[in-house]
């Protein structure tokens, strides 16, 4: 396979995989983020903790970056949790970022983008 012939199967597996997690954004959500989850949301209180811990009290706040994050349940708590911080979130779904920003404004959180 050649360098192009690489770079273009992993544009397009990159393409299908957004276009995949996208679609199922808010069911992903719904999943994730209401009842138990499967563990998933004790599993993003620990990372949040951990995270509130390593960054509380630092003067003027800090800055969080969450690569990746999905429908954002780590990155919001960390937000809620550190309303002097400021935590920016990417992801390669759309769909993901629009319901990780959703779910931030239904939340009244002001410092998650």
């Amino acid at each position: 396979m050649t360098s192009t012939n690489a770079a273009d199967a992993a544009d397009d597996y990159k393409r299908r995989s957004a276009a995949a997690w996208g679609a199922g954004a808010g069911a992903y959500a719904a999943m994730a983020h209401e009842g138990d989850g499967g563990g998933y949301m004790q599993l993003m209180q620990h990372i949040t903790d951990d995270v509130a811990l390593a960054l509380g009290g630092k003067e003027g706040g800090a800055a969080v970056l969450d690569v990746g994050f999905g429908s954002g349940q780590p990155a919001l708590q960390i937000a809620k949790a550190l309303p002097e911080c400021s935590v920016t979130c990417t992801d390669l779904a759309p769909g993901m970022v629009q319901e990780a920003l959703r779910r931030a404004e239904a939340a009244g959180v002001t410092n998650f983008r």
